[in-house]
C-alpha cells in the first residue's frame, strides 16, 4: 500500500548512520505507532537484521538488496518520505531524486543537503538520535507543512533537470567566449 513506509535508499557502510537511524526507529516506535522501515541497498543484510533484533524492532524493518533501477521508482512513490541519516555525504543523489518525485526529505543537517535541496526538507542532527525521531515527529504533525515543503522541494528540483544543467553549462561558455576572446 501506497506512503505505508518510510524509505532509505543507500549502502549500509559507517557514515551512513543506519544505527542512528535504527536507534531513532525504536525510540520512536515506543510513544507512537510507525509504518515499516524500508533500507534499501544495504548488502550486510544479516548484520542490520541482528541489530534492528536486539532492539526489537525487527518486524518494522524491510531490507531490500540491490534493486534494478525500474524498480526504484515505485519505491520511490510508496514511500511516506525519504530518510537519510548520513554523517557525511558527497552529493546524496536520492535526496535530488526523491525531491523530484515530490517525496519529502528527512535527513542529516549536512551542508551538502542543505545546499541539494534549497533548505526544503525535514533535517536533523545525524549524532543525535532523538533529533531523528524528532524530525519524523513534525513530519507527522503538519500536514500543511509537509505539502508546502514537497512544493517547495519540488520547484528547488527543477535545478536538477538535463535541460536546466545545459543551459547553465552553455551560460557559462558563452560568458567564458565573450570575456575571453
Amino acid at each position: 500500500e501506497a506512503h505505508d513506509y518510510f524509505l532509505y535508499c543507500g549502502n549500509d557502510l559507517y557514515h551512513k548512520n543506519l544505527a542512528g537511524l535504527l536507534t531513532a526507529w525504536k525510540n520512536l516506535s515506543i510513544e507512537m505507532k510507525l509504518p515499516k522501515l524500508v533500507l534499501a541497498g544495504p548488502p550486510r543484510q544479516i548484520m542490520i537484521k541482528e541489530y534492528a533484533e536486539e532492539l526489537g524492532i525487527a518486524e518494522k524493518v524491510i531490507l531490500l538488496n540491490r534493486l534494478p533501477a525500474s524498480n526504484l521508482g515505485k519505491l520511490f512513490y510508496g514511500a511516506r518520505a525519504l530518510i537519510m541519516p548520513s554523517l557525511a555525504e558527497g552529493f546524496g543523489l536520492p535526496v535530488a531524486e526523491a525531491m523530484a518525485m515530490g517525496i519529502p526529505i528527512l535527513c542529516s543537517d549536512l551542508p551538502v543537503f542543505k545546499e541539494i535541496t534549497g533548505g526544503h526538507a525535514f533535517f536533523f542532527n545525524p549524532y543525535k538520535p532523538s533529533s531523528i525521531a524528532e524530525a519524523i515527529k513534525t513530519l507527522y504533525s503538519s500536514d500543511d507543512k509537509r505539502l508546502q515543503n514537497i512544493a517547495e522541494a519540488r520547484k528547488h528540483a527543477e535545478n536538477y533537470r538535463l535541460s536546466a544543467f545545459i543551459s547553465s553549462h552553455i551560460n557559462v561558455y558563452n560568458r567564458f567566449l565573450e570575456d575571453g576572446m
